[in-house]
């Protein structure tokens, strides 16, 4: 294991991060060149792109230096690299969304006045989906455990588990019961938030009370009014980023709830060369977690 634990900027920018980068950059100065007056609009997938490549810079760090080259299989919130794949292709999507209404406004100015409900549900779904969607099945990839080959296998009273010819000796895994609460609070969550929306949305329609106009590039063409949205966008766009990092907490925490005795167990029936990799790996953990527990 390498004796730095974090890489330089210049490891942390991937292939697939550049990649990322470019595809979000080059829609983003397309909007940006459709001389949108109100930018406040352009937060939201700025917030989800920024979470994004959150996730993808921890994903990097660990699998290029963190626990390279070691038995520790780790993921305490679940896989990072997943988690920014989703939520870059929810960013993705409401660039586009954005890019469409502001070309129909130049375009179309009447289908914005016609539309203008259709284009604020799908716009809060997506956004609040980005979100949400990192849960779903988040509980398939939260794992802490530690591989051994065939010739160095843990006692049998140990190995809980077999994964394409290592024997895999389970650390801490998700409880079932933090992960029902979580995927419950979670959904609820979602279908309030949209629902909270939808019903605003449609009252805004008959009256502009609660409403929040959004001048678009078109705005004015063919008398075409600006789109509105209700005042709960503005709760809806911190909500959904806060709740998020709340659940990832609580897994962690969870995650990290760590069998101390049977690990002991595990060391004393390795060979020596292994018990020392093991031991330093794990080092980082107990100092890692000692800190968390210091600060709250």
């Amino acid at each position: 294991m390498s004796e730095n634990y974090y890489l330089s900027i210049r490891d942390l920018f991937t292939e697939s991060l550049l990649r990322q980068l470019l595809a979000f950059c080059l829609l983003f100065l397309l909007i940006i060149s459709q001389e949108w007056s109100d930018i406040f609009i352009l937060l939201y997938p700025l917030s989800l792109f920024f979470f994004s490549v959150f996730f993808k810079i921890i994903s990097t760090n660990r699998e290029k230096n963190f626990f390279k080259n070691s038995p520790i299989v780790f993921y305490p919130i679940g896989s990072e690299n997943k988690h920014a794949n989703r939520l870059f292709f929810s960013s993705l999507i409401l660039l586009i969304l954005i890019f469409w209404i502001g070309a129909e406004s130049y375009y179309h100015p009447q289908l914005i006045n016609n539309y203008n409900f259709l284009y604020i549900i799908v716009f809060v779904f997506v956004y609040t989906f980005g979100y949400f969607w990192i849960f779903i099945d988040i509980w398939k990839n939260c794992q802490f455990l530690i591989q051994f080959p065939e010739k160095n296998n843990p006692p049998p009273e140990l190995a809980e588990s077999i994964t394409k010819g290592k024997r895999n000796y389970i650390v801490s895994s998700l409880k079932l019961n933090k992960f029902k609460f979580i995927s419950i609070t979670n959904l609820i969550v979602f279908l309030l938030l949209n629902i909270i929306n939808l019903l605003l949305t449609l009252f805004i329609s008959k009256s502009s009370l609660f409403s929040v106009a959004l001048t678009l590039p078109g705005t004015g063409i063919e008398s075409s009014e600006p789109l509105y949205f209700s005042i709960v966008i503005y709760p809806i766009f911190i909500i959904s980023p806060l709740i998020m990092s709340i659940f990832l907490y609580l897994i962690y925490k969870d995650m990290m709830d760590i069998n101390e005795i049977e690990l002991k167990q595990l060391l004393k029936e390795l060979p020596k060369k292994e018990e020392i990799i093991l031991r330093e790996n794990l080092s980082i953990l107990v100092t890692k977690r000692n800190k968390n527990s210091k600060t709250e």
